[in-house]
């Protein structure tokens, strides 16, 4: 968990930043309040202080869903703009980087946040559709979206986030066959020789 609190904070205080130069950066209070929530967690975690297995879970609830919200509100918040400025290029632009986005942090948190693969099949794949949601919302409620979203030849052929879902659920489900494997090792690790294989002499 400390391992993807981290990558996401990076991920987080980069976007922040290079928003800080550009034109158009909404959103910047809830942006900077999540990015500091996460740096935040990222040293609690760090610490020394254990935590019960339902604390945990609420660190992973808290840090799924924050960036999750960010990326919902910016990008409505971005399609709308491009919009109402009739700028098709720009908003199909958006599109794309926001669904690239959503996958990144799909990926993050699937494979590097402990997680059965059940469950993150069930926590992944819903996000996976959340943006796409949102985009037939603002089509059939923004005028102009819709048109040139169906402009756009080159298209979403490929659903990258949900591609990204599949491909970090089965990255769970590897990297917890390895650290079963390891349990495993260390838990033979714990046993001392007392007499030789075959023999009842003690080992002095």
């Amino acid at each position: 968990m400390q391992a993807a609190t981290l990558v996401l904070s990076v991920l987080l205080a980069v976007a922040f930043a290079g928003n800080l130069f550009s034109d158009y950066a909404p959103l910047i209070g809830i942006r900077a309040s999540i990015l500091a929530a996460f740096v935040g967690s990222y040293f609690v975690l760090r610490g020394s202080r254990p935590f019960s297995s339902a604390q945990l879970r609420g660190f992973e609830a808290g840090l799924f869903v924050a960036p999750i919200v960010q990326l919902l509100l910016m990008m409505g918040t971005r399609l709308v703009a491009f919009a109402k400025a009739d700028d098709a290029v720009s908003l199909v632009a958006a599109q794309h980087a926001y669904l690239s986005g959503w996958s990144v942090l799909i990926l993050t948190h699937g494979i590097l946040m402990p997680n059965t693969w059940r469950r993150a099949l069930a926590l992944l794949l819903a996000a996976a559709y959340l943006p796409y949601g949102l985009v037939l919302w603002l089509r059939w409620q923004i005028p102009g979206i819709d048109a040139a979203l169906q402009a756009d030849r080159l298209g979403v052929l490929v659903p990258m986030p949900i591609v990204a879902a599949l491909v970090a659920v089965f990255g769970t489900h590897v990297i917890n066959s390895i650290r079963r494997e390891a349990f495993k090792a260390r838990q033979l690790g714990q046993y001392v020789l007392k007499t030789k294989l075959g023999g009842s002499v003690p080992i002095l």
